[in-house]
């Protein structure tokens, strides 16, 4: 599977990159995870903004980097939670959700402060380059179970 061949680039669960989560962002990850619940069966909404428990964005067609522009522009800085998680029939030999350091940098562009992922089912592209840049932007991090 993919997974044994990018172990190393394989969300795991609990902080993976960045300063440590706040009680707040969990609160709004957890209410992303609740909305991907729904969302993720029907097709659409691999990744969600949460803002002090709203929905600020949800992923359409335009892709994860451009729902995080459009919460950017609807939020004006003011903090919010990425969500991103694998829809339950995603065919994972094509279609695996991914992050990388251009998503740290446009969360930051946006004010955006933590990113949740699904553990086990998000590749991190260029790990070390992830960490590092997470630390920079003192972006949160956070490896998610479904």
């Amino acid at each position: 599977s993919y997974a044994d061949l990018v172990r190393d680039c394989i969300a795991v669960e609990g902080n993976i990159a960045g300063r440590t989560v706040t009680e707040k962002e969990m609160a709004d990850a957890a209410y992303g995870k609740r909305i991907l619940s729904v969302t993720l069966p029907l097709s659409f909404g691999q990744s969600v903004v949460v803002a002090d428990g709203a929905v600020a964005a949800i992923e359409a067609m335009e892709g994860t980097d451009e729902m995080i522009r459009r919460a950017g522009s609807i939020l004006s800085g003011a903090g919010g939670v990425v969500v991103k998680m694998m829809r339950p029939d995603q065919d994972e030999r094509f279609d695996i959700p991914t992050v990388g350091a251009d998503t740290l940098r446009n969360m930051a562009a946006a004010g955006l402060s933590c990113l949740a992922v699904e553990a086990g089912r998000t590749i991190i592209i260029h790990p070390r380059e992830f960490s590092s840049v997470a630390r920079e932007l003192s972006i949160a991090v956070e490896g998610i179970s479904r």
